[in-house]
């Protein structure tokens, strides 16, 4: 009977192991899976910011009175006429998740700028507004806001 009983116990432990070894296999295919899964966002997330600051170097270009450059990964657009006081607006990559920080001569606030995925756009917020309720379209209101506030026009 003791040999049973050892018999049984030792038939539901190796039972007890080996499901516990399965759903640590799917835990751990999982976890891969979602490592592999972040990976790929954020490259996709760097390519797209990249896209949006060549969109930003292209319209700084567009515009006659405007510098641009480039240094360390970050967009500069500066004002060139006479009797400026030389603004400037900087665009830098901040973080993996494809965000830039946007700063400026003139502006009293640091801006970021993050892909908001429901909208598929990019957003323009107030760096303090940890919520992001306030943000605007970048290429919409939040460029004009920014060209108002770094270089005092009104657009």
């Amino acid at each position: 009977m003791a040999d049973e009983t050892a018999n049984g116990t030792a038939e539901k432990l190796s039972s007890l192991a080996a499901r516990l070894n399965q759903a640590l296999q799917r835990q751990e295919a999982a976890a891969k899976v979602a490592r592999v899964e972040a990976v790929a966002r954020q490259k996709h997330l760097g390519a797209m910011r990249d896209e949006m600051l060549e969109q930003l170097a292209g319209f700084g270009k567009e515009v006659d009175s405007f510098k641009v450059s480039r240094a360390k990964g970050a967009l500069t657009l500066g004002s060139m006429p006479a009797g400026t006081r030389g603004q400037k607006l900087t665009f830098a990559p901040v973080g993996i998740q494809g965000e830039v920080e946007v700063t400026g001569s003139e502006l009293d606030r640091v801006y970021r700028i993050f892909r908001e995925e429901r909208l598929e756009r990019w957003v323009l917020v107030d760096k303090a507004d940890v919520s992001r309720k306030s943000g605007r379209l970048l290429f919409d209101q939040g460029l004009i806001q920014l060209m108002g506030e770094a270089f005092n026009l009104s657009v």
